[in-house]
């Protein structure tokens, strides 16, 4: 799950910047940041692509308005299950201006 335990302590009584093993922090990596591709095709269709984690779940969301923003699922594109590490959906072009976003849950 990307979780480390390191123990570390800087035991000056021994020689400074001398670390011995005593208390423990824990670190987390973090997961590159999301990513979402756009693009429009041929078949009148936008198709979004985002970089994901397997078994992840994402919702597509969509607005008309960043002024006033109401983010909600948009169509049917919620609880889209991760199953590599990109992840990819089209929806048709046929709406009116719409922003999207993409929310992993």
């Amino acid at each position: 799950d990307g979780e480390f335990v390191v123990s570390l302590t800087d035991d000056a009584s021994v020689d400074p910047g001398t670390f011995v093993i005593a208390d423990s922090i824990s670190l987390k990596v973090l997961p590159e940041p999301l990513t979402l591709q756009i693009a429009a095709s041929a078949g009148s269709t936008l198709d979004f692509a985002w970089n994901s984690l397997a078994g992840k779940l994402y919702d597509l969301e969509s607005t008309g308005s960043l002024t006033s923003p109401g983010w909600s699922g948009h169509g049917g594109y919620t609880n889209i299950t991760a199953v590599g590490t990109t992840t990819e959906t089209n929806v048709p072009a046929s709406d009116p201006a719409r922003f999207f976003r993409v929310i992993e849950k």
